[in-house]
């Protein structure tokens, strides 16, 4: 799934509808673990989502997102089975 994201904010990317600002935040959760990250909604809108293997790697993706200036985040826990 995280490849699938990846790729899909390659191509919205090239459609033009991230910006650069998105863009690095999407960097910065990618080397801080995140197995992918794309933009969300109609584009423009400064909404991102990227997916962590863990609860622990997700709270480190939120503090490094955090740092590099993102003014709100949100975490959903989902667990097989469930």
């Amino acid at each position: 799934m995280g490849q699938i994201f990846d790729q899909a904010q390659a191509n919205l990317v090239k459609l033009g509808v991230s910006h650069e600002r998105l863009d690095l935040l999407i960097q910065v959760a990618k080397k801080n673990g995140a197995l992918g990250a794309k933009l969300t909604g109609g584009g423009m809108g400064g909404c991102m989502i990227c997916l962590a293997p863990t609860e622990s790697s997700a709270a480190h993706i939120r503090q490094a997102l955090a740092a590099a200036g993102a003014t709100q985040s949100w975490f959903n826990l989902y667990k097989r089975g469930k």
